[in-house]
């Protein structure tokens, strides 16, 4: 499918900055400090990648690896404890991601998460208007999703990426708010808790992926996510504690949450496409909003069923929504009146307009 670099690219720039407006606390170490701690690891996280916008950077490399009938893998869930379930942060981001990639590549999206996650994120492709299929299913026709267990043995999961490549070749690999070891092997979560014995092992399926040659992004938001390895000593400098992750993606988006690191990537890829539809609207993200609360997902912050991701109110998602599409549509817009306008400019000519100027300049100067 055909695409524009540089629309992409002035577009990330403002997107950017809209998803990393820290509107409440960030997840990670950052959730134990109040400070604005979220524009601090954008910054870190754009001058250790050349100075480029994140999203354009990620949505550039799905753009370019990723074709028509091509696959792609998604990853996420976060168990948050002590309620022991998964959060509402990464999982709509995954869930608008796989709408993104089936709508505007044609691609088919693959999302990794563990057992205790699978019916959560069925619930939630549905919502957005997917089709959840067995793997080899889902690669023979548009619009469908596969969904595979990620393993908690690290050998399982070597397994399982080997066996999805195989059959898959994905070009990319999106994982949104999930936890990266830290340089001792631990997976911590934000508050320092140990769960590496109930998460899947993210070091191994990076590292299978990367070996293939599929290029691996991370989406995060407070410094114990998969990615986030790539400035493990600027989030050391910031938080107290060791849940710093060390794993390493080829490229990493800082948002304000996960969910919004991914739907800056969708708006990016949707003004590169020329498809602002390819952005998901507020109708789909209320209907990603009932199916969490009817699967389990909670906000991190209260533990309640609610739609709230990190203790943001489900209206911020949607305006950030409303206002990315109008970021979308007005570069968009204006692309189309260059293209379209040659010697004309809202349907005068320029010699129509310059006569117009030229009588009001007469008639104000002699009044």
């Amino acid at each position: 499918m055909e695409y524009d670099l540089k629309i992409a690219r002035n577009t990330a720039e403002v997107v950017d900055r809209l998803i990393t407006v820290q509107i409440a606390e960030s997840g990670g170490g950052a959730a134990l400090t109040d400070a604005p701690i979220n524009p601090l690891l954008y910054k870190a996280a754009r001058e250790a990648q050349g100075n480029e916008p994140l999203t354009y950077r990620a949505a550039k490399a799905i753009l370019e690896n990723v074709s028509s009938g091509g696959a792609v893998v998604l990853s996420c869930g976060l168990m948050i404890t002590p309620y022991m379930r998964e959060e509402v942060d990464g999982c709509f981001g995954v869930a608008g991601m796989a709408r993104a990639v089936a709508l505007g590549a044609r691609a088919t999206p693959i999302v990794l998460t563990e057992k205790t996650n699978i019916e959560r994120m069925r619930m939630l492709i549905k919502a957005v208007g997917l089709d959840p299929q067995p793997l080899e299913i889902a690669l023979t026709a548009p619009n469908m999703c596969a969904l595979e267990i990620l393993p908690l043995d690290p050998r399982e999961v070597i397994a399982t990426c080997n066996m999805i490549y195989e059959t898959a070749k994905p070009g990319v690999l999106l994982v949104s708010e999930k936890m990266g070891p830290t340089d001792i092997g631990v997976y911590r979560s934000g508050p320092g808790y140990d769960l590496t014995l109930i998460s899947g092992k993210t070091k191994e399926m990076i590292e299978t992926f990367q070996k293939h040659g599929t290029v691996t992004i991370g989406v995060g938001d407070g410094g114990n996510e998969v990615g986030m390895g790539k400035i493990k000593d600027t989030v050391r400098q910031l938080f107290s504690g060791d849940s710093a992750s060390a794993l390493e993606t080829d490229i990493l988006v800082v948002g304000a949450s996960g969910n919004l690191g991914c739907y800056g990537i969708e708006a990016v890829l949707a003004a590169a496409w020329s498809m602002p539809e390819a952005l998901h609207n507020n109708d789909v993200e209320r209907r990603m909003e009932l199916a969490s609360i009817f699967s389990g997902l909670i906000d991190p912050t209260t533990g309640y069923t609610d739609g709230i991701t990190d203790a943001m109110d489900p209206s911020v998602a949607q305006s950030c929504l409303t206002l990315l599409h109008n970021i979308v549509g007005h570069r968009l817009a204006k692309k189309d009146e260059t293209k379209a306008r040659n010697k004309k400019e809202r349907g005068f000519s320029r010699e129509k307009i310059q006569s117009t100027i030229d009588l009001w300049a007469k008639t104000i100067t002699s009044s």
